[in-house]
C-alpha cells in the first residue's frame, strides 16, 4: 500500500475521532474492552515487526502524536457552553478520549500496516473504533 494511502486513511480516522461524542467513545472503548486481549496482543507483536519491516515506524510515531495531540484538545468554548445556553459539555470528555485512544491507535497500526495481518488480527484491531467492515 502507498504511503499516500496510509495517509489519506489515518486522515479519514482522525477526522472520525474529532467528530465523536463522549458517549460514542464510551461505546467504543466498551467494545475494544469486549475483544480477545491475547488476540490483540498479538497482532500488536505483528504490528511491531511490520512496521520495522516496511520502515513505517514514522508513521506510527506520528500517529500516536496525533492522538496525543487530540486528547489534550479542549474546546475553546467549553466553559462559556453553559453562559451561552448550549447544552452542557461533557464533564470528562478528556477522560472519554484517554478512554478510546487505545481503539484509535489500534485502528491506525491496522491502516499503517495492515496487509501484514490475519483476518482476525485486522477485526481485533480495527473492529472497535472502525466498525465491521461492509461486504
Amino acid at each position: 500500500m502507498s504511503v499516500d494511502r496510509i495517509n489519506k486513511d489515518l486522515d479519514d480516522l482522525m477526522w472520525r475521532a474529532v467528530q465523536l461524542d463522549a458517549m460514542d467513545m464510551r461505546e467504543i472503548r466498551a467494545v475494544w474492552d469486549a475483544e480477545d486481549e491475547e488476540v490483540r496482543r498479538a497482532a500488536w507483536q505483528r504490528v511491531k515487526d511490520a512496521l520495522k519491516r516496511t520502515g513505517r515506524e514514522q508513521l506510527m510515531d506520528e500517529t500516536r502524536e496525533r492522538v496525543r495531540l487530540w486528547m489534550n484538545d479542549v474546546p475553546v468554548l467549553r466553559g462559556a457552553y453553559h453562559m451561552l445556553g448550549l447544552p452542557k459539555m461533557d464533564d470528562d470528555l478528556s477522560g472519554a478520549k484517554a478512554a478510546v485512544a487505545a481503539a484509535v491507535l489500534d485502528a491506525a497500526a491496522a491502516a499503517i500496516v495492515g496487509e501484514f495481518l490475519s483476518g482476525e488480527e485486522l477485526q481485533v484491531l480495527r473492529n472497535p473504533f472502525l466498525g465491521e467492515p461492509e461486504s
